[in-house]
């Protein structure tokens, strides 16, 4: 995060049990908004989440829609994964492709999911 602007907060989840090695870093203020990665990731690399809201506050924005219970413990669960011994964390448009394609799935319909190159599709 850039500038003195807004709290800056940081938490690492170390999560145990279910989710052990599946740490990541948050760090946010009131004028960018959260950033999430893969613990130890550079900072140049970490994710802003993207998503339509009608919350203006860019930290409390991020922090209603990402942190949610339900898709925090889907994120970290279901979205996070080992490439080659590299932690990956998903990215927003890769979140919601996936959930869209599972609600083709159940409702038995076909579909594509259309990328583009150095889209995040890995």
């Amino acid at each position: 995060m850039t500038g003195r602007a807004g709290v800056f907060l940081a938490w690492n989840f170390i999560g145990r049990y279910a989710f052990a090695g599946r740490e990541g870093t948050f760090a946010g203020n009131d004028s960018e908004g959260l950033r999430y990665a893969p613990i130890l990731t550079p900072q140049p690399y970490w994710l802003a989440w993207k998503e339509e809201s009608e919350i203006t506050g860019p930290l409390n924005r991020d922090v209603t829609q990402m942190m949610t219970p339900a898709r925090f413990l889907e994120i970290t669960h279901d979205f996070t994964l080992f490439d080659a011994g590299i932690k990956k964390i998903t990215r927003p448009n890769q979140y919601f492709a996936v959930k869209a394609a599972q609600g083709r799935v159940r409702e038995k319909q076909g579909g594509i999911i259309w990328q583009t190159q150095g889209s995040g599709k890995a």
